[in-house]
């Protein structure tokens, strides 16, 4: 990976790059950080597509340090009205993980994106998430994790770019939920949905259930990811690491989340059906034992880590992930909705909407009654 540069390095353009026809846009921002670069011997290729972002390689040449990545922000899912919030916030995460080495260096942010560095690793797609089933992979996982939610980063990032303005997670996504479309669709989908699934209102109570549990447990709050999932990996073979990218979700919350947004999405992938999927017992374990011995050593934490800490972990983690299928349940729906998505996927993202949802209320019971430390 090239060297990281410091925040008075990056170039703050004001041009608003068009997602469908990007090259004018991005080659008056390359122009002005590559003013070397010929415009003819500029080429982009696709990295992946979300349904709301864009990532382009931006290149010249084969010698992958030089490379650049352009990241489009989209705009097709906003119905809780904090997208540009969370714009903010990823531009000023992304300075600031670039600074403590631990995302990729920052050249440029413009009114609707940023560039940075390329990094070299694997790549994952959510057809890819078998992988994490590697011990060796969740470890460095575990220690890319460990490092983000340190004291040492959340001080810094707290000072230097005030990160803890804003909604927190937990908010955004009550959001979402308040903001369930009356109409998903059409009128005909949504009586098919309706019929499904409980009114809107039990919805919302099961939801503040579980994040009043979660509150109770007076965790302190870290930077965290939060949106840990496999897609939004690199990872380094060579060297055992694990980079974190796509910073949309990042912001102050109960470290604990990342912890199981991984264990879960790494699991599940976006299968509608999950049965028999999750990782052992023993793989998470391992996983959390891996993370709270690092985060020891990065803390300079003297206390240590006992079965005792690792099981209570372990609890809380197995709880969390039914609300991460909750959540799915929302997004999922909340995508489907989307302007962005095709007749096919609005199929695919109802039924994963809908089968979340049922794995969540077959399972509750026996789930919510495992105790967590301090009840």
């Amino acid at each position: 990976m090239a060297g990281l540069i410091m925040a008075q390095d990056v170039a703050d353009i004001d041009v608003t790059v068009d997602k469908e026809n990007y090259r004018d846009g991005l080659m008056q921002i390359l122009l002005v950080i590559r003013p070397h670069w010929k415009a003819e011997e500029v080429r982009f290729k696709s990295m992946r597509q979300g349904y709301i972002n864009l990532m382009l390689v931006c290149l010249v040449n084969d010698n992958q340090e030089e490379w650049l990545v352009a990241r489009i922000f989209g705009s097709g899912l906003d119905p809780a009205g904090c997208l540009g919030f969370r714009r903010q916030r990823e531009v000023k995460c992304s300075k600031a993980l670039a600074e403590l080495k631990l995302g990729p260096p920052v050249y440029a942010s413009f009114r609707n994106g940023l560039i940075f560095g390329f990094v070299a690793g694997k790549q994952y797609g959510w057809a890819d998430v078998t992988a994490f089933r590697e011990m060796k992979t969740a470890r460095a996982v575990a220690r890319a994790l460990a490092h983000l939610h340190s004291k040492r980063t959340t001080d810094y990032t707290l000072a230097k770019y005030g990160i803890l303005e804003g909604q927190s997670h937990n908010t955004i996504m009550k959001q979402l939920l308040d903001n369930w479309p009356q109409v998903i669709i059409d009128e005909e989908t949504t009586a098919w949905v309706n019929n499904q699934i409980p009114p809107l209102k039990d919805r919302q109570a099961e939801f503040d259930l579980l994040l009043n549990r979660f509150d109770a447990l007076n965790i302190p709050e870290t930077l965290c990811h939060g949106d840990p999932n496999p897609t939004n990996m690199i990872y380094n073979e060579q060297e055992d690491s694990i980079i974190l990218v796509d910073y949309e979700m990042v912001g102050m919350m109960n470290p604990l989340y990342d912890l199981a947004g991984f264990m879960g999405t790494s699991a599940f992938g976006l299968l509608p059906d999950i049965e028999s999927l999750e990782h052992t017992k023993d793989y998470q374990r391992t996983f959390v034992k891996e993370y709270l011995e690092k985060l020891a050593i990065i803390d300079k934490c003297e206390e240590p880590v006992t079965e005792d800490k690792i099981e209570g972990v372990y609890n809380i983690i197995q709880v969390m992930m039914m609300a991460i299928h909750f959540a799915l349940h929302i997004f999922a729906a909340q995508l489907a909705n989307s302007p962005n998505s095709t007749v096919s996927d609005r199929k695919d993202l109802l039924c994963l909407s809908l089968r979340r949802l049922e794995y969540y209320y077959k399972h509750r019971d026996m789930v919510l009654a495992i105790k967590l430390p301090g009840e």
